[in-house]
C-alpha cells in the first residue's frame, strides 16, 4: 500500500493512504488523510489512521513527533485513535456522538465547537449539526476538516 506524506505548512503535514475498509460503491473516496501538527509546543495527530508497517517515512515522522494529543474530527473517524493513545499515552478528544458499530476503544474527552485544545487549536462549528468538528490551527493559519487534503 502506498502512503503519501506531504508537508502542508511549517509544523503541519499529512499522510494519505487507502482506507482498509473502503469498498467499491462507497460514498467517500478510497484515499483518506490524517494530519500531524506542532502548535504551541504540543504535538498532535488529527483523525489518525495508522500507516502500514511498510510506510517508513510516515512512521519515522510520527515517531519523531511523539504526539501527546489526538483529535477525532468526525464521529466515524475513530480510526486508530485507541492504538495511538496506547502507544504514546496521548490525551484524546472527540465528538460525543458515534455510530453504533464504531464505538471508541479509548476514553475521549469531549470536543465541542469553541473548545480550545492544547497547542492553541480551536474547535469550530461545522454548520451540519455536529457531524464534524473542524479545527483552526492558529500558528499555521489553517483549517483542518475531514474534507481537507489533496483532491478535496
Amino acid at each position: 500500500m502506498t502512503v503519501e506524506v506531504r508537508d502542508v505548512a511549517p509544523g503541519l503535514w499529512l499522510w494519505r493512504q487507502r482506507h482498509p475498509d473502503w469498498t467499491e460503491g462507497e460514498d467517500w473516496p478510497p484515499e483518506v488523510a490524517s494530519f500531524a501538527v506542532e502548535s504551541g509546543g504540543v504535538d498532535l495527530l488529527l483523525d489518525p489512521l495508522a500507516p502500514p508497517p511498510s510506510a517508513g517515512e510516515a512512521w519515522k515522522r510520527i515517531e519523531g513527533l511523539r504526539p501527546t494529543v489526538l483529535a477525532v474530527l468526525k464521529p466515524d473517524h475513530l480510526r486508530d485513535v485507541a492504538l495511538f493513545v496506547r502507544w504514546y499515552g496521548a490525551r484524546a478528544f472527540g465528538p460525543f456522538l458515534f455510530w453504533a458499530n464504531d464505538l471508541p476503544r479509548a476514553e475521549l474527552e469531549r470536543l465541542r465547537p469553541d473548545d480550545d485544545l492544547p497547542g492553541g487549536l480551536v474547535a469550530l462549528h461545522d454548520g451540519r449539526e455536529a457531524m464534524e468538528t473542524p479545527l483552526y490551527l492558529p500558528e499555521q493559519r489553517a483549517l483542518v476538516s475531514s474534507m481537507t487534503g489533496p483532491g478535496s
